[in-house]
C-alpha cells in the first residue's frame, strides 16, 4: 500500500474514533463533534482518490496504440471533411491546380507533371513518395493541397501513416520538435493525452508511440511564416526527427534559400498558376451571375494578360467566384485596362464586404453589417499582429483588454454583489450594516486576488470528477479554496458562538470547492476539439460549479438554521431585541430559512470563485468589454462561426485562423500592397 493511502485511511479512523468518543463519554458537544468528524471523513475521501498513479509507458500494448490510431484517423478524416466543404474542395467544386515535378530523385511512382487531384491519388497510394516538399506562391493551393491528401490518407482504411496538418507558425522557439508536435496534436485531438505525459521529455506518451510505430504523417504546413532566422534550424529538425514520412509546404523563394539544407534530396513538387481555360470553366460551372460574360470574354480575348496572371492564383479565384456569386462584379475598366496589383487589390478589400452580404439565391437574411464585420475581424487580425500569433483562441481574448480593467472590474464586482447578499443575510440577525460592510469588504478583497491568478486553461472534454489529478493542481486548488472558505468561515464566526461551528463551514464548503475544482482537472476527452466545443465544456463546468457550492449551501445552513436558539452568539442576539422574531419560528422555519441563505451564498461564493479564473469566465468579461467599446460583436462566438461558414476564417482544431495571411495583412493594413505569387520559373 502507497503511503499516503495508510496515512489517509489512520486519519480517518482517527476522526471517526474522536466522534464516537465524545458520544460514549456524554461530551455536550458530542453532535456537533460527530458531525464534524463526518465532514473529516468526507473531506480524506474526496482527498483519497488522489494516491492513484497513471499506468507507465511499458503498460500500453500494440492493441491499444492501433485503437488509438483508428480513432485518430476517423477524427482527423471528419475534421479535414468539413474544412474541405467550407473551402469548396469536394469533388467536383475544386479548383484544378497544374503541378511540375522538380526532381525525379528516387521517386519511380511519381509523374513529371499533371493536375492536383491526380497528384494526391499518388502520394495516398501504399507506393508513394514517404517525404515531399511542397512549393509554390501566396495563394497558390499548398494547404489545399495538404487537406486533400489529409483526407485521402485518413479515410484509406489501411495501415499507412495518419497524415495530421501541423501549422509551423505555431511553433514556438525554445521547444523541441516533439514536443511542439505533441502539444499541438493534444490541443486539438484531447484524447492523445489520456495516457499522460512523459515528465522527461514533455511529450504525451500516446503521441510518442504512435511517432516510435510511424503511424503518424506530418504535414508540416507553412515553413515561411516562420522568422528567416529559424528556417534553417526548423528544416534540419525534421529531416533529423527519425520520422520517416511527412511533408513539407513553403513558398518557392524559401525553398530557394534553405534547398542545401537536406530538403533537395527529397521530392519537390512546385505547384503552377491555373490555365485561363481552367480558370474560365470554374468560373463558368460554379457562379450563376449573368453579368460574368465580359470577364470570360476578356480572359479568353488575352490569355497572357495582367487578368489571367490574377485568376491563375487559385486563392484569387476563389475571390473572384465570390464577387459574382453575390452579385458584385468587377469593374468593367478594372477588366479591361487593370494591372495584375490593382485587380488582386480590389479582390482582397471587397471580399468581405461581398460574403457578408446574402447571396442573390439565398433565403437568410443580413445577420452583420459588413463595414462592422470588417472592422472587427480587423480588430482581431491587429491583435493577433501584436501577440505573433496565427491562432485565434478564444480563451486568450482577455489578453485585449487593458490589463487595469480586470482587477477594478472585479473588486467592484466582488465587493457589490457580496455587500448585497450579506447585507441581507446579517439583515435578518438585525446587523444589515454590518453584512453590508463586510459582504464589501470580503468580495472587494476576493475579487481582486482572483483577478490576479492566472487563467486556467479551457476544457477539452465535459464536466467529470476524476481519481487522478497532479499535486500541482492540488496545491492551486487549496489556495483558491482559501478564498473561497476563509470568508464563509468568518461570517459564521460573527455570528455564532462555538469554533466548531467555523470548522463545520470551513471544512464543508472546502469540500465543495474542491469538488468543483475536480472537474477542472484534465479530462478524458474522446474527440477532436473545437472552439465551440472547448467554450460548451468550460460553461458546463462553471455551472456544475454553481450547483455544487448550492447543494452544499443547503446542507451547512440547515443545520446553522437548527442551530440558532443554542448557537447564536450574544451579540447577535442583542441586536435581535428583546422579542425575537427568529425564535418564533418553528424548528423546521429555521432550518428552511437558513438552508435559503446557504443556498443563496454557498452558490454565489463557490461559483463566482470558480467561475472567476475559468477560461469561460474571463472570455466572458473580455467578450462584454469588447463590445461595449465597440472592438467586437456581444455575439462573438456566433460572428467568428459565420465567418468560418462563409470562408474568412478557417479552424485547426480549438483555433480559428484568418483563411489567408494576405486577409489578415489587408485588415491591418489595409494601404500596404503585397506581391500575391512567386514569379514562376520558365520549364
Amino acid at each position: 500500500m502507497r503511503p499516503q493511502k495508510l496515512i489517509l485511511i489512520l486519519l480517518s479512523v482517527g476522526a471517526l474514533a474522536w466522534g464516537l468518543w465524545a458520544f460514549i463519554t456524554d461530551n455536550p458537544q458530542a453532535g456537533n463533534i460527530l458531525t464534524l468528524a463526518a465532514l473529516l471523513v468526507a473531506v480524506l475521501a474526496v482527498l483519497f482518490p488522489l494516491g492513484s498513479s497513471p499506468g507507465t509507458a511499458s503498460d500500453i500494448t500494440a492493441e491499444k496504440i492501433e485503437s488509438y490510431a483508428t480513432t485518430l484517423a476517423e477524427q482527423v478524416r471528419k475534421v479535414t471533411q468539413s474544412e474541405a466543404v467550407r473551402r469548396d474542395l469536394v469533388e467536383g467544386d475544386s479548383i484544378r491546380i497544374p503541378w511540375r515535378l522538380e526532381t525525379r530523385r528516387n521517386v519511380p511512382a511519381l509523374p513529371a507533371s499533371g493536375y492536383v487531384d491526380d497528384l494526391v491519388e499518388v502520394l495516398a497510394a501504399p507506393q508513394g513518395p514517404k517525404r515531399l516538399v511542397v512549393i509554390g506562391g501566396s495563394g497558390s493551393g499548398k494547404t489545399s493541397l495538404g487537406l486533400l491528401l489529409t483526407l485521402a490518407r485518413a479515410g484509406s482504411g489501411n495501415a499507412s501513416p495518419i497524415p495530421v496538418s501541423l501549422a509551423l507558425s505555431s511553433w514556438g522557439a525554445g521547444m523541441s520538435l516533439r514536443r511542439w508536435m505533441s502539444h499541438r496534436l493534444v490541443t486539438e485531438y484531447g484524447f492523445l493525452g489520456n495516457e499522460g505525459v512523459d515528465p522527461k521529455t514533455g511529450v504525451a506518451v500516446m503521441v510518442e508511440k504512435l511517432l516510435e510505430r510511424q503511424r503518424l504523417l506530418p504535414i508540416f504546413d507553412g515553413l515561411d511564416e516562420l522568422p528567416p532566422e529559424r528556417h534553417a534550424a526548423t528544416i534540419q529538425a525534421i529531416v533529423g526527427s527519425g520520422i520517416q514520412s511527412f511533408a513539407i509546404t513553403c513558398r518557392a523563394e524559401s525553398f530557394e534559400a534553405h534547398s542545401a539544407d537536406g530538403m533537395r534530396a527529397m521530392p519537390v513538387v512546385r505547384l503552377l498558376p491555373v490555365e485561363a481555360g481552367q480558370a474560365a470553366d470554374y468560373l463558368r460551372a460554379y457562379t450563376e451571375s449573368s453579368e460574368i460574360g465580359p470577364l470570360l470574354e476578356a480572359l479568353a480575348a488575352d490569355p497572357g494578360g495582367e487578368l489571367a496572371a490574377v485568376l491563375g492564383n487559385p486563392l484569387m479565384l476563389y475571390l473572384t467566384r465570390a464577387q459574382y456569386r453575390h452579385d458584385r462584379p468587377l469593374p468593367a475598366e478594372l477588366v479591361a485596362t487593370g494591372t495584375r496589383p490593382e485587380i488582386e487589390r480590389f479582390l482582397i478589400a471587397e471580399f468581405i464586404p461581398a460574403v457578408f452580404r446574402p447571396a442573390p439565391d439565398s433565403d437568410e437574411g443580413q445577420s452583420w453589417d459588413p463595414e462592422a464585420a470588417a472592422r472587427w475581424l480587423g480588430f482581431l487580425a491587429a491583435f493577433l499582429e501584436r501577440q505573433k500569433k496565427r491562432d485565434l483562441a478564444w480563451w486568450e481574448l482577455y489578453r485585449s483588454v487593458p490589463r487595469w480593467v480586470t482587477p477594478v472590474t472585479r473588486f467592484l464586482f466582488g465587493g457589490t454583489i457580496f455587500a448585497v447578499l450579506c447585507r441581507g443575510a446579517f439583515g435578518v440577525f438585525g446587523m444589515p450594516t454590518t453584512g453590508l460592510v463586510l459582504g464589501f469588504v470580503v468580495g472587494a478583497i476576493g475579487g481582486l486576488l482572483l483577478s490576479l491568478a492566472e487563467q486556467e486553461g479551457p476544457r477539452q472534454a465535459a464536466p467529470a470528477f476524476l481519481r487522478r489529478v497532479p499535486p500541482d493542481f492540488v496545491l492551486r486548488s487549496l489556495g483558491f479554496g482559501a478564498i473561497c472558505t476563509v470568508p464563509g468561515g468568518v461570517i459564521v464566526a460573527l455570528l455564532f458562538d462555538g469554533f466548531h461551528y467555523v470548522i463545520i463551514d470551513c471544512l464543508a464548503f472546502g469540500v465543495s470547492f474542491f469538488l468543483a475544482r475536480l472537474l477542472y482537472a484534465p479530462a478524458l476527452p474522446t474527440q477532436a476539439g473545437t472552439p465551440d466545443g472547448f467554450l460548451r465544456n468550460d460553461r458546463a463546468t462553471v455551472f456544475y460549479a454553481w450547483g455544487i457550492g448550492g447543494a452544499m449551501g443547503i446542507v451547512v445552513g440547515a443545520f446553522l438554521g437548527l442551530s440558532f436558539e443554542s448557537g447564536l452568539a450574544q451579540r447577535v442576539k442583542d441586536a435581535l431585541g428583546p422579542n425575537p422574531w427568529l425564535f418564533e419560528l418553528a424548528t423546521w422555519q429555521q432550518a428552511l430559512l437558513g438552508a435559503a441563505a446557504g443556498l443563496i451564498l454557498g452558490m454565489t461564493g463557490i461559483g463566482l470563485t470558480v467561475m472567476a479564473t475559468s477560461a469561460w469566465g474571463r472570455f466572458t468579461s473580455a467578450r462584454l468589454s469588447m463590445a461595449l467599446r465597440g472592438r467586437t460583436p456581444l455575439r462573438l462566438m456566433r460572428f467568428l462561426d459565420d465567418a468560418y461558414d462563409l470562408g474568412i476564417l478557417r479552424r485547426s482544431g480549438p483555433y480559428y485562423q484568418f483563411r489567408h495571411d494576405l486577409l489578415a495583412d489587408h485588415l491591418t493594413s489595409p494601404g500596404v500592397a503585397r506581391p500575391v505569387a512567386d514569379p514562376q520559373p520558365q520549364p
